[in-house]
């Protein structure tokens, strides 16, 4: 049983502020004055039938509340059979629906699904809005195939088999997710069993290693019971000490008497002073030992730098020396030496004028320059006038020197008077002698005056210095030398030791020998008495172990013993295997069921998404085939009908044929006059166009059949035969469903059940008012 909307309630609904309109019939015209709100009316039944904002020429559904108000709602009273439901939609201005069916809150599909059960569900071409028939008519053939496939009714296969494909997809990737997962879960399955493998390899392994473990134990126990009975016979005796104990304390007592008698005290006296005799003299061997260092470095102080000779020179069996070396000054003259002798102290001295050549002879073809004095031709130079009165002396006097020398020192010392002073010289010896001064100044012959400041002043308080620390340590030694004499002298008076002293060391030695003794005997004592604690400890320790093993033993208990050659060997060798094989889950057998019967879930699911797989597949080829076959009889039930609709309206023939352009399915459409040949759509003019897509449009009504047909002044471009002709082919329509039409044609209007006529308030801003007339034809 098809419902009837017997009622339609507004409220804030676009032009409307409250207005109830009632349907009594099923063909009903709506009229008035353009702007009168006519289609609102028609937007009001297709705002609850489910239409969006576009179709009911709005941007967005929010646009339906009316200027000035919160929310709209529109209620439509719909008869079915005797029951009458009040299905409504409520829209607010932030874009809420809400919808409701006798006043409860629904979802959008579940009022749906109620008005198709009542037949109020809007199919294709229900509702003809203003301006339908002319985008029909300017349509492009691909449009118009869209077109067919929507009068149709192929979307909602096409929809079926989306949704299938959509769950096609999702089976997939479940079937993805489980294969990925069956995947993992099969490598844990495998992983698995290896451990199990694992296990048990490892618990018949532990089961070997404890049977050679009790047989080790066994063994173990054995040896260690023998040791045991071994030890308990063993005896040790223990020397006893007192007898020498006792020859030891009389030995000590006797020494001590010794030590305490005054003969002792002589001998401590005697020791203590010979003691502090060998200390001076070893006092005495250092302080020499310094004095000869000290007068080594006067020696070098008062030395000349000497240059290297060459080895010819050196080597020549003819070569003394240099001056410098066989002629040294007395202490206190070094300055004056070396300023008097100056560069001849480096003159090389050899024994004949024969040595010379020869020296010269090996050095020619060299670079070199020396001066070489022979002893055997020198002549001397020694002044013959005696020194004179404000001198010291002559230079020579206070050189050191071989007699053998003595020409040479003729030769480069002999003029030179030495004085304390330079300007201690009267005028009237100048050019008589040679004058040197202790400071190295020289006043010559001629009456010049040299001066040689090579840091003489340095040089001597250098060696005044070096010469008071000799002379210091020369004093310490000879107190030294008078208290080794003391003592000497004092120990000489005291009596010979030798006798006390033999018999100290007889005691002493004595003493020491009874001692050893007793350290020996206290020894093996202390030996023997640590072999009876060790035997006693030993046992305790046997003992020990003995129980350990019996509780080892007992863990082993029910473990049969094994019987090898060489358990050590073994045990070992098992040891390392149970290493290799490393440590093992031992609940690897229980994780092992747990992952299998995962893998079995996941496995039995698995199947039943390839179950699923197939379902979806058979639906999808399911629908396709019905959309096929919808597709093509709805497409031969158009072409009826609109032949059959053409030739009610204009006495033409008409055809809808599928044809191929540009590798695209398109649908054309021919009509021909009477007489005419069949020409497409397009060569008509405007009106008759409109006029063909009319009929197209009710032929698809007719194809599509509804329960409710709304159409929104579909005759607006008929003339007044052609719109007879329309209220007609309505009237019929009628007959199977309800119709609610907008008009402004009186044609339209004789053909109508029932009319509403909607006017405007004259000169006022309120609302639109809503005036029923009934009125019929």
């Amino acid at each position: 049983m098809l419902g009837f909307i017997e009622e339609v309630r507004l409220e804030n609904f676009k032009s409307f502020r409250r207005a109830r309109i009632v349907f009594p019939s099923r063909l009903v015209a709506i009229t008035g004055p353009n702007g009168g709100g006519k289609s609102n009316v028609m937007d009001a039944i297709a705002f609850v039938l489910g239409e969006r904002a576009r179709s009911l020429r709005a941007k967005r559904l929010s646009g339906l509340v009316r200027k000035g108000a919160e929310r709209a709602k529109v209620v439509l009273v719909i008869k079915h059979g005797k029951r009458r439901i009040h299905v409504s939609r409520e829209i607010r201005r932030n874009g809420d629906s809400v919808y409701r069916v006798d006043g409860s809150i629904k979802r959008a599909s579940e009022v749906e699904l109620l008005l198709s059960r009542v037949g109020l569900r809007l199919g294709s071409y229900c509702v003809v809005s203003q301006g339908e028939i002319t985008r029909i008519a300017e349509m492009s053939p691909r449009e118009r195939l869209q077109l067919l496939e929507e009068i149709s009714g192929i979307l909602e296969y096409e929809n079926k088999k989306q949704e299938a494909l959509r769950e096609l997809e999702e089976i997939d990737k479940v079937i993805s997710e489980h294969k990925a997962v069956l995947e993992y879960r099969e490598r844990a399955l495998r992983e698995a069993e290896e451990e199990v493998k694992r296990l048990r390899k490892r618990k018949e392994l532990e089961r070997k290693r404890d049977s050679l473990r009790k047989q080790l134990l066994l063994l173990r126990r054995d040896r260690l019971m023998k040791d045991l009975k071994a030890l308990e016979e063993v005896k040790l005796e223990v020397e006893d000490l007192t007898p020498l104990e006792k020859e030891l304390n009389q030995a000590e007592m006797e020494l001590e008497f010794l030590e305490n008698s005054d003969d002792l005290s002589e001998l401590r006296e005697y020791q203590k002073r010979r003691s502090k005799l060998e200390s001076l003299k070893s006092k005495l061997k250092v302080i020499e030992a310094r004095i000869s260092e000290k007068r080594k470095s006067l020696e070098a102080l008062t030395s000349y730098h000497q240059r290297k000779l060459p080895s010819e020179v050196i080597n020549d069996s003819g070569f003394l020396g240099v001056v410098g070396d066989l002629v040294k000054p007395v202490e206190g003259y070094e300055v004056a030496y070396r300023a008097a002798g100056g560069g001849r102290l480096q003159d090389v001295v050899v024994r004949t004028y024969e040595d010379a050549l020869r020296i010269i002879s090996k050095l020619k073809g060299r670079k070199i320059s020396m001066r070489i004095i022979p002893l055997d031709t020198i002549r001397s130079k020694k002044c013959k006038e005696s020194s004179p009165n404000v001198s010291m002396g002559f230079l020579t006097s206070f050189l050191l020197y071989d007699e053998s020398c003595s020409k040479l020192i003729d030769l480069v010392f002999g003029d030179y008077v030495l004085v304390r002073d330079i300007g201690e010289v009267p005028r009237d010896l100048l050019g008589r002698y040679k004058f040197v001064s202790l400071d190295g100044e020289i006043l010559l012959k001629d009456g010049t005056i040299r001066i040689e400041r090579r840091d003489w002043d340095v040089l001597a308080s250098s060696l005044m210095r070096e010469r008071g620390k000799i002379n210091s340590l020369i004093r310490e030694r000879e107190e030294i030398f008078s208290k080794i004499e003391e003592l000497e002298s004092a120990m000489r008076r005291l009596p010979d030791p030798k006798e006390i002293a033999t018999k100290l060391r007889e005691a002493r030695n004595r003493v020491h020998m009874l001692r050893e003794r007793y350290r020996k005997a206290l020894e093996e004592r202390r030996r023997k008495m640590a072999g009876l604690s060790r035997l006693s400890e030993r046992k305790g320790e046997i003992k020990a172990e003995l129980k350990s093993l019996d509780e080892e033993l007992r863990k082993l208990e029910g473990v049969e013993p094994a019987s090898s050659s060489d358990p050590k060997r073994d045990l070992e060798v098992l040891e390392a295997r149970l290493r290799i094989l490393g440590e093992v889950d031992p609940n690897a057998e229980i994780k092992y069921s747990e992952i299998k019967r995962k893998y079995e879930e996941l496995r039995s699911l698995l199947n039943k998404a390839l179950e699923k797989r197939e379902g979806a597949l058979k639906a999808i080829s399911m629908w396709e085939e019905k959309k096929n076959r919808e597709f093509s009889e709805k497409y031969r039930s158009l072409r009826e009908a609109f032949n059959r609709k053409l030739k009610d309206l204009l006495g033409w023939e008409g055809d809808l044929k599928l044809v191929e352009m540009g590798e695209k399915l398109c649908l054309i459409v021919e009509v021909s006059a009477p007489g005419k040949k069949p020409v497409d759509i397009d060569a008509f003019s405007g009106g008759e166009k409109s006029l063909i897509a009319l009929a197209f449009i009710l032929a698809a009504q007719e194809v599509r059949p509804s329960a409710i047909y709304l159409f929104d002044e579909a005759d607006s471009m008929l003339d007044g035969v052609n719109c007879s002709k329309y209220a007609n082919m309505v009237k019929k329509l009628a007959e199977k469903a309800q119709v609610v039409i907008v008009t402004l044609k009186k044609e339209t209007l004789s053909e109508a059940d029932y009319i509403i006529g909607i006017t405007m308030s004259d000169g006022s801003s309120k609302p639109i008012a809503v005036r029923l007339e009934d009125v019929r034809s």
